[in-house]
């Protein structure tokens, strides 16, 4: 049993406009979700606020190229941590954070998403309405020549990249810590799984985290 608070980064392929406009509804909260409390906060920290406009940027972005049928036209990142990292003394304590904790991590979450989509973001938004705060990124895999391609991306990569990827997000999120709980990242565990976001499956059956 690990008592060290763990990094989560998971990691979805969008492959139709639809499965995209169903994720950013379930991120924007126009669309109901069983598991949210509709008493507390989304708030969107970056990049377009609707769903339709978090489509149009999308289009833009992608612009006239032509799109294979098997493409992955735009991604989704979750970003999160144990609950233990967010309510120490009380990790049971569904729908609890400390807000000094929070406001740290969601520094540390946005500026390590600027660093690794920065341009190629849609929209973010941090979720506080389920069990623990998380944050949701859609962003279009557009790489440096201007071509949509996810395989070329550093999400689209092996497995022990997405790892180190993973561990690169725990650093970050360290670096605002003081004397607040550390984290772990994937390479410290001795056995590991990346899961697909529930994006990858046009959310049709959408469980908080």
């Amino acid at each position: 049993m690990f008592h060290t608070p763990q990094a989560v980064l998971r990691v979805g392929k969008l492959k139709s406009i639809e499965c995209l406009r169903t994720a950013a509804r379930h991120n924007s909260r126009t669309t109901v979700v069983p598991n949210a409390d509709e008493n507390k906060t989304v708030e969107i920290l970056q990049g377009q606020t609707s769903p339709e406009a978090v489509i149009e940027l999308a289009q833009v972005k992608i612009g006239s190229q032509k799109i294979r049928k098997d493409a992955v036209i735009a991604g989704d990142i979750l970003l999160s941590a144990s609950p233990s990292y967010f309510r120490p003394s009380c990790p049971e304590d569904y729908g609890y954070w400390q807000q000094k904790q929070l406001v740290l991590w969601t520094e540390a979450s946005t500026n390590w998403l600027e660093e690794h989509v920065g341009s190629n973001i849609l929209q973010t938004a941090l979720h506080l309405d389920e069990a623990t705060p998380h944050i949701h990124c859609l962003w279009v895999p557009i790489n440096n020549e201007g071509k949509l391609s996810y395989r070329s991306t550093e999400f689209g990569g092996t497995r022990s990249g997405l790892s180190k990827l993973q561990d690169s997000y725990a650093a970050a999120a360290n670096q605002n810590q003081k004397k607040l709980p550390p984290i772990t990242g994937l390479s410290q565990l001795p056995c590991y799984r990346l899961v697909p976001t529930p994006s990858t499956r046009c959310l049709q059956n959408a469980k908080g985290l």
